[in-house]
C-alpha cells in the first residue's frame, strides 16, 4: 500500500471513530463532514460508520452477556426485582448526568411523543428482569441464544410490517433459513444442557421448559426496545434523552413493583451484602440502550440484533465454560459445540439476507 494511501485510510477511520462517538453522545459532529470529504468519497465514509456501528453492537452483544451474570449474581442476594432495580438505577443516573452534561435533545418534546414511544423502559425492566430469572436455571449460553430467537422472529415481524417507524423490509428465503438454524442451534445447545444435568443427577424438565418462554418473550422485548428508542430519539431530537426517558419508565416500574411487594419499602437492605461489581449491571445496560440507539437507523433492527448476537454468543460460551462472575460451571460437549455452530451459521445467514 501506498504512503498515501495509508495515511488517507487512517485519516478516514480517526474521522469515522470521532463522528461515531460524537453522535453516541447525542452530538452532532457538525465540522466533520466539512473536511472529511477532502479524503475520501461519502460512500466509503459510511461504509466505515457502518463498520464502526457493527463493532459497537458486538461490544454490546458481549456486555449483555456479562449483564445476565451480574444481575443474576446480585439477584441471589437481594432479590430479583431489587437487582433489577439496582441494575436501572446505575444505567439511569449514568445516561442522566451524560444527558445533562452534553445532551443536545430537547425534552421539551416528549409531549410530541405517541405513547409507544415511551415503552423502552418498560421492555428494559423485563428483559433485566427475564435474564437474572433464566440465567441461573440455563446458563448464559442457552439463555442468549433463546432471546436471539425471540429476537429475530420479532425483529423479522417489525421490518416486514414496517412498525415503530422502521422502513419495511421483504422477508426473503435467506432469512428464513436463518430463524431454522438458530433453531436448530438452540435444539442443539438445550440437548447438550439436558444431557449434562442428567450424568450429574439434577434435571427439572418443567421448570426448564417455563424459563425457555420467559426467554423466548425477553428476546421479543429486546427486538421492540431498539426501534422503539430510537423512533424516541428522533421526537426528542437526542440519543441521550430517549434514554434518559426509557430508564426512567423501567426505574419507575420496578420503584413500583418493589413498594407493593415490600408495603411502602424498597427491601434493598441486602444489596449491602454485595460486592461493587455485582452493582455493575447498570452500566453494560447504559451501553447497550445508547449503542442500540446509534445503530439501529445506520444498520437496521436486524443487522443490529445480529452484530449484537455474536458478542453475546463468544461471551456467553466463555462465562458459562470457565463459570465466570458467579455463574454455573457448564461443560461444553459435543451438542453445544454443535448447536454454536449452528447458530453461529444462522447468524451469518441472517446478516447476508438482510444486506442482500
Amino acid at each position: 500500500m501506498q504512503q498515501g494511501s495509508g495515511l488517507r485510510l487512517a485519516a478516514l477511520f480517526v474521522c469515522a471513530c470521532a463522528s461515531f462517538v460524537w453522535d453516541s453522545a447525542g452530538l452532532h459532529a457538525k465540522l466533520v463532514p466539512s473536511w472529511y470529504l477532502f479524503w475520501t468519497s461519502r460512500k466509503e465514509f459510511d461504509g466505515v460508520m457502518e463498520a464502526l456501528a457493527l463493532l459497537a453492537v458486538f461490544v454490546g452483544g458481549v456486555c449483555i452477556a456479562l449483564q445476565g451474570p451480574t444481575n443474576a449474581s446480585l439477584g441471589k442476594i437481594a432479590g430479583t426485582i431489587q437487582a433489577s432495580f439496582v441494575s436501572f438505577s446505575g444505567g439511569f443516573l449514568i445516561i442522566l448526568v451524560l444527558a445533562i452534561a452534553i445532551g443536545e435533545g430537547d425534552f421539551g418534546n416528549l409531549p410530541q411523543a405517541q405513547w409507544w414511544m415511551c415503552l423502552g423502559g418498560v421492555y428494559g425492566a423485563f428483559i433485566v428482569a427475564g435474564t437474572v430469572i433464566c440465567a441461573p436455571v440455563l446458563g448464559m449460553a442457552l439463555t442468549l441464544t433463546i432471546l436471539m430467537f425471540g429476537q429475530l422472529v420479532a425483529g423479522m415481524v417489525i421490518d416486514v410490517f414496517g412498525l415503530f417507524m422502521v422502513s419495511p423490509i421483504a422477508v426473503n428465503p435467506l432469512r428464513l433459513v436463518g430463524c431454522v438454524l438458530l433453531a436448530i442451534g438452540i435444539a442443539g445447545i438445550y440437548r447438550g444442557k439436558i444431557e449434562g444435568e442428567a450424568r450429574e443427577g439434577r434435571s427439572s424438565l418443567t421448570k426448564t421448559a417455563i424459563t425457555i418462554v420467559i426467554a423466548v418473550l425477553v428476546g421479543v422485548a429486546g427486538a421492540l426496545q431498539a426501534p422503539t428508542n430510537t423512533a424516541l430519539s428522533g421526537v426528542l431530537g437526542g440519543t441521550l434523552e430517549a434514554g434518559v426517558v426509557s430508564f426512567a419508565g423501567g426505574w419507575f416500574l420496578l420503584a413500583a413493583m418493589l413498594l407493593v411487594k415490600n408495603w411502602g419499602s424498597f427491601g434493598l437492605s441486602g444489596v449491602r451484602q454485595a460486592k461493587a461489581w455485582q452493582c455493575t449491571g447498570g452500566v453494560y445496560g447504559a451501553y447497550c440502550v445508547l449503542t442500540m440507539m446509534l445503530a439501529t437507523p445506520l444498520l437496521g433492527v436486524t443487522l443490529s440484533l445480529a452484530g449484537g448476537w455474536l458478542g453475546q454468543m463468544i461471551a456467553g460460551v466463555v462465562v458459562d465454560t470457565f463459570g465466570l462472575l458467579r455463574s454455573p460451571r457448564i461443560r461444553m460437549n459435543a451438542w453445544r459445540w454443535a448447536g454454536i455452530a449452528f447458530i453461529a451459521v444462522g447468524v451469518v445467514v441472517t446478516t447476508v439476507a438482510k444486506m442482500a
